[in-house]
């Protein structure tokens, strides 16, 4: 709810750090879909419910729970959009967590300064 257009969006991920560290897609998954759609938290009904995941495409906590998450979160009618970034992106992982086509769902880029021209091309994505 803090960002209502194109440039607010650009200018928040602009100012993203890559951080290092485990990578637990599943549960980041899991409480995304018990939690961040839920009225108290910003969902609106009649409103198209979308997930921007940004991620190395290696999960390595739970990592056999990763695409399961990702199936339920997509059955509940969340549109599930991929960034993969870095130079060892699964892209198997991040197509596979991905609603499909996964030609307009997933994404790449090889370093968190290329984001913005990501970012650009999911915005231009969602608001046709």
């Amino acid at each position: 709810n803090e960002y209502n257009d194109k440039l607010s969006v650009l200018n928040a991920i602009a100012y993203l750090q890559d951080r290092s560290g485990r990578t637990h897609t599943a549960a980041a998954l899991e409480l995304t879909r018990d939690d961040m759609f839920s009225t108290s938290n910003g969902g609106r009904s009649g409103d198209d419910d979308v997930v921007i995941l940004m991620t190395d495409g290696k999960s390595n906590i739970n990592q056999d729970e990763t695409v399961p998450e990702a199936e339920d979160l997509k059955n509940d009618g969340v549109r599930l959009m991929v960034v993969g970034i870095g130079d060892r992106v699964n892209m198997g992982e991040v197509n596979d967590m991905a609603t499909d086509p996964d030609s307009t769902n997933t994404f790449f880029v090889e370093t968190m300064g290329d984001m913005e021209d990501a970012a650009s091309d999911i915005l231009d994505e969602l608001c046709q």
